[in-house]
């Protein structure tokens, strides 16, 4: 049998819908502007950016988006239940292969560090023959 809702309790419901919403059509947005010009960031740091000049000239947070961002952060510790559950499943492997493990994870970070580079120079290379 389901509780009923109150009326203030209505009223944080749809504040952290509105929240929620906004900032998905927020990012939606951008990142049609995003694509649009060809910009080269992702639309999740504009939004950041344009959040955060929002937030001084309104010299705070509104009520929805905090709202909003209270639900996203109460649910958040939900995406990691998958990789903790797949985890401990495996611990006894880990424990018997963890040098192993260790030195994969450290190769493969640094291999995508030196990806990264490489293709940052290639790009930069290109950006320097357009000037």
């Amino acid at each position: 049998m389901m509780k009923k809702t109150s009326g203030a309790g209505r009223q944080r419901i749809l504040q952290t819908a509105v929240g929620i919403g906004f900032m998905l059509l927020l990012v939606l947005a951008l990142d049609g502007l995003v694509k649009g010009f060809a910009l080269p960031l992702p639309a999740t740091v504009l939004a950041m950016a344009a959040l955060t000049v929002f937030f001084i000239w309104n010299k705070g947070v509104p009520g929805f988006l905090d709202a909003g961002a209270r639900g996203l952060f109460r649910i958040f510790p939900l995406l990691f239940i998958p990789a903790l559950v797949s985890t401990v499943e495996i611990r006894n492997f880990i424990a018997q292969q963890w040098v192993v493990l260790l030195l994969i994870v450290t190769f493969s970070t640094f291999a995508g560090l030196v990806a990264s580079v490489l293709v940052y120079r290639m790009v930069a290379a290109r950006g320097q023959e357009g000037k």
